[in-house]
């Protein structure tokens, strides 16, 4: 069971990685997760009675189709996605085979598997288009239709005609200051949508607002845009706009329908940069917390290899010291190349800070003066990078580990 299990979440994973439209949050990640972990969990079922009792949509499975139309996942996107894990799940399941069968008992049970699986993807497919289809005549029919495609048009930044907009959302668009949030579920799994709906407007009425859009996005999050008095300063954004389970992201304050926008995107950027940091960010993020990062991580491939070429041995972890020498360099530069305050913020004697320096400069084989911009950069990318962005050369070794164990 916990091979099927770890098998769902590879191939949510993958999923993710060839159609980003599929990932978003944990919690996201956590639904996507559900489709091919219960086939999996059915799979093995079937492999034991040797026959599928049922082929078709499991409960979890309809749970997701459901949600893909709530986030307007379209249904070619969704196909490709089965085609996708179909594929990754014959491989695991041939493999899985070739490892624990017997020689001569090989061509039998390969044939079973290929069988069984092909019979039990083919009703899960059967029984997924209906029941988006199902879900997505109910959603058009709904009030939330029209505001939603009102909202992507306007995202998408083509023509619109602002007023015909402003009526259809009931929220007007010219002439207002807009602050755009995005709020998620904090519990990977959860899919009660009142508690997302809940904090977005207690978080609205805690900004002082003047008026509110709430659009709900599947079951997981909300996106929530507000419109605050000009002529009066917000709240301070800080954890006191945190609500229990859930998470936070805001974008800058922006006039019209362009602040519409860029704030709903600088939000989405806030999202991203949090949840693949490997720095704990809290339940409350603000893009202007997290811009110099969002921009450099655009690309998160090229990042990661700019690490790699600017640090060097000190980008790598094979000295116990180097994440510490990095943080050392990286509050130096923050405080100006001042040694006794980069001591007093780390918390540590002064000696230590200059041994550090010292240190993380033979590793460089540079003085950290030399490239300082690319240098100070480099650092504060290795702090953010999650272990799956690690420099191409970790990557590359860690790979080769996983081969010969």
């Amino acid at each position: 069971m916990a091979w099927a299990v770890e098998l769902g979440y590879r191939v949510a994973l993958r999923n993710i990685e060839a159609d980003p439209v599929f990932g978003g949050s944990e919690a996201v990640l956590a639904t996507k997760r559900l489709g091919p972990e219960s086939v999996a969990l059915h799979l093995l079922v079937a492999l034991d009675a040797g026959k599928v009792e049922q082929a078709g949509l499991t409960a979890e499975g309809d749970r997701q189709m459901r949600e893909f139309v709530h986030r307007r996942i379209t249904l070619d996107q969704v196909w490709a996605s089965i085609r996708l894990g179909h594929a990754l799940l014959a491989e695991s399941f041939i493999e899985a085979c070739r490892t624990l069968v017997p020689v001569e008992q090989q061509p039998e049970q390969l044939a079973l598997v290929s069988r069984l699986l092909f019979t039990y993807v083919d009703g899960f497919a059967r029984g997924a288009s209906e029941t988006y289809h199902e879900e997505e005549r109910a959603w058009l029919s709904s009030a939330n239709a029209a505001r939603d495609e009102a909202v992507r048009s306007i995202l998408d930044g083509g023509p619109v005609d602002v007023a015909a907009a402003s009526r259809t959302l009931g929220y007007q668009l010219d002439g207002r200051l807009h602050v755009a949030l995005v709020l998620q579920h904090a519990t990977p799994g959860h899919a009660d949508a009142t508690v997302v709906h809940r904090a977005a407007s207690a978080t609205i009425d805690a900004l002082g607002a003047t008026a509110r859009l709430v659009m709900p996005v599947g079951r997981t999050a909300v996106w929530a845009w507000c419109a605050l008095a000009r002529d009066v300063p917000p709240p301070p954004v800080d954890d006191r706009l945190a609500r229990p389970g859930t998470l936070l992201f805001l974008g800058e304050p922006g006039y019209g329908i362009e602040g519409f926008r860029r704030s709903h995107r600088e939000a989405l950027e806030a999202a991203r940069v949090a949840q693949h940091s490997a720095v704990p960010h809290g339940d409350v993020v603000r893009y202007a917390d997290v811009d110099v990062v969002a921009m450099m991580t655009t690309d998160r491939e090229q990042a990661s290899e700019f690490v790699a070429r600017e640090l060097g041995d000190l980008g790598r972890n094979e000295d116990p010291l180097a994440p510490a020498l990095r943080e050392t360099v990286l509050s130096w530069f923050e405080h100006q190349g001042r040694t006794q305050a980069t001591a007093d913020r780390l918390v540590v004697a002064k000696n230590t800070v200059t041994y550090r320096l010292r240190r993380a400069e033979q590793m460089l084989d540079r003085p950290l003066t030399e490239r300082r911009l690319q240098l100070w950069a480099a650092l504060l990318l290795a702090r953010h990078l999650t272990p799956d962005h690690q420099p191409v050369e970790d990557r590359t070794e860690a790979r080769r580990s996983e081969r010969r164990g």
